[in-house]
């Protein structure tokens, strides 16, 4: 494999000079070779300015939208920015040898389009000012609460209200996170970002007062709690991968990721090994959303020996997702289908010979199913497909692309400080989640969800085995079971989930399952723990369930 080093375009290592340009002549030269290639760096730190980045168009799952509406966290534009931009390019491999890529200004630090065999490994990402900010509670008083403020994150007041501004963004209205040293929790609380009469007053540089609203409100916050703050505008991402085949991250660290983190979206084999989302030292966030998602990918997904902490959403979901039919051509076997999320469209995914299904949106069930022949995009919000055969579709029905799912194994990873879920999945291909840790969620440590009326997160699931896990420490249900159908529907959507051999804590909660709607559900030999008089399983509408040679507090258990 040939070899090209770094240093030999002009990168800047440990200086304060920008390196972008040196990364796009290295990477534009690794593209020209024709050949398998390793871009090779040295040990150190690499500024990447904003003023040369390589910017592409993009539409990006969960995170583009129309309107620009600030409060619902939506951005009109998909132009992204980026050091790392590789489209259309295969075999090639970054060596970051110990490598720390410090992003001086907003950016996505990673982009693939229609790239085969990419992979990054040995290296680290971070920023030098977080788009999540953070202030540390240091006294809190009647009506008003003292707050240190670190040089990582510029700050400004006028007339009473502060803005957070780093370079590329800037914020004075948001969402809101407190995290608790001592316990080790992070949840979402209303803040001052959200309190119109909140008023700010510099007592001295880095240190601030806070007068909320009213005499007595406090925002939940102690002396030690940590407020993260973050525009709910999702633009930048941490890494988009996008019409990829076989990707793959090893030893790879995210000291911060603006946005969603780490998207794969109509990608067909990921391998992440040692890939960590964590704080840098001093630091108590690492991510302005979700740490991944998966949307419309295909072969496997395999995450494995990671360290995931400090999220502002979910850690892991991998979904596909459901379009709505509003018209149909039966004489000529066509169909028009919509996106019908504000912020996922022109995400395209269809394929010729691509198994497609239409979803009933209120019990989630399929009624027919058809091959792809061509499709056709009217715009990014509307695609007409042309099938096999017309027959079962129906205006106001949802479509699933059945061939858009991925396999999944997620092992020997670590997941803490979570303010909402775990891992999220629905695909109808088979899962394992085994051997790894969840700690301190303020959610649940798996969702199986699927729903054709909120986020259109697709789709059902036949095959999910989840074992050897340890939960501990957390505040709901080890695993949720919950497709967002209709509550009288009494057909059963998702099946053939194992739960087996797991070490859970009843910590908060005596329900250790919540489980509707669902044919074959195993819990066997899980050991329970906790201090409440017992443990139960909420089943709604489950067939075949199997709940058998489980513990709690040492004594056999039964449901």
């Amino acid at each position: 494999m040939k070899k090209l080093y770094l240093k030999d375009y002009w990168a800047a290592v440990n200086t304060a000079e920008d390196s972008a340009p040196a990364v796009s002549a290295a990477l534009k030269a690794a593209g020209t070779l024709g050949e398998p290639c390793e871009i090779v760096f040295e040990s150190g730190v690499y500024n990447i300015g904003t003023n040369s980045l390589a910017e592409t168009e993009i539409h990006v799952s969960n995170t583009i939208a129309e309107g620009n509406d600030r409060e619902k966290g939506e951005c009109d534009s998909i132009k992204r920015r980026t050091p790392f931009l590789l489209c259309g390019i295969k075999n090639i491999t970054v060596n970051g040898n110990g490598a720390v890529i410090k992003s001086l200004g907003k950016m996505t630090q990673i982009i693939l389009k229609d790239c085969k065999n990419i992979t990054f490994k040995n290296i680290t990402f971070d920023y030098l000012n977080p788009t999540v900010t953070e202030m540390t509670v240091t006294a809190v008083g009647k009506g008003y609460i003292d707050c240190k403020i670190s040089d990582e994150y510029p700050y400004r007041i006028k007339n009473g209200k502060i803005e957070w501004c780093g370079k590329g963004f800037a914020f004075s209205s948001g969402i809101s996170q407190l995290y608790d040293p001592k316990s080790g929790f992070t949840w979402r609380q209303p803040g001052p970002m959200d309190d119109k009469n909140a008023r700010f007053e510099e007592l001295e540089k880095g240190l601030v007062r806070l007068y909320s609203g009213g005499d007595n409100i406090t925002y939940g916050a102690c002396p030690g709690y940590v407020f993260q703050m973050r525009d709910p505008i999702r633009d930048e991402c941490g890494i988009i991968i996008d019409g990829c085949e076989n990707t793959a991250f090893l030893n790879t660290t995210m000291y911060f990721m603006s946005g969603i983190g780490f998207i794969a979206q109509n990608s067909d084999g990921i391998h992440l090994d040692r890939f960590n989302v964590c704080p840098a030292p001093g630091r108590t966030a690492s991510c302005a959303a979700d740490f991944m998602h998966f949307s419309g990918c295909r072969g496997k997904i395999v995450i494995e020996n990671g360290y995931y902490c400090g999220a502002h959403d979910d850690a892991i979901n991998v979904h596909g997702t459901h379009l709505k039919i509003t018209d149909v051509y039966a004489d000529v076997n066509k169909i028009k289908v919509r996106f019908m999320h504000p912020q996922s469209y022109g995400i395209g995914g269809f394929l010729k010979g691509d198994k497609i299904c239409t979803i009933d949106p209120d019990t989630l069930l399929e009624k027919a199913s058809t091959r792809v022949i061509s499709t056709e995009e009217i715009n990014p919000h509307e695609i007409i497909l042309t099938v096999e055969s017309g027959g079962g579709f129906t205006v106001g029905s949802m479509v699933e692309n059945a061939s858009a799912t991925a396999e999944v194994l997620i092992r020997n990873n670590h997941f803490e400080r979570i303010p909402t879920r775990g891992i999220l999945v629905t695909t109808r291909k088979p899962v394992i989640i085994e051997k790894n840790e969840f700690t301190r969620l303020t959610g649940c440590g798996v969702l199986i969800a699927d729903d054709a009326r909120s986020w259109f997160e697709s789709g059902y699931v036949t095959d999910v085995t989840i074992r050897r896990n340890r939960y501990t420490d957390s505040k709901e249900s080890f695993v949720r079971i919950e497709p967002e159908c209709v509550p009288e529907s009494k057909g059963t959507v998702h099946g053939g989930v194992k739960i087996t051999d797991n070490l859970i804590e009843a910590a908060y909660t005596d329900e250790v399952v919540y489980a509707r709607n669902t044919d074959g559900l195993e819990f066997e030999n899980n050991t329970v723990y906790g201090s409440f008089e017992n443990i139960r399983l909420t089943l709604k509408n489950v067939k075949n369930a199997s709940v058998r040679g489980n513990k709690y507090n040492g004594e056999e258990w039964r449901q």
